[in-house]
């Protein structure tokens, strides 16, 4: 799986993981912590995607017209 694969997924995860946390409560399903850490793990693997692109953008020949 790619690092874009892997970061949709966790984002995904932290989605659903404080959508069940709003809507019952902290002490619901899971522990808090599941859905802070994996946005703070989506978030840092946001971070190195967009950092990735910005250097294949820069390392990319200019094209000329």
């Amino acid at each position: 799986m790619k690092l874009g694969g892997l970061t949709v997924l966790v984002g995904v995860v932290a989605m659903f993981a404080n959508a069940i946390l709003i809507l019952f409560g902290r002490d619901a399903f899971l522990p808090s912590a599941v859905a802070g850490g994996s946005g703070v793990i989506a978030t840092l693997l946001l971070a190195l995607c967009l950092k990735s692109v910005v250097r294949e953008d820069t390392e990319a020949p200019e094209m000329s017209s």
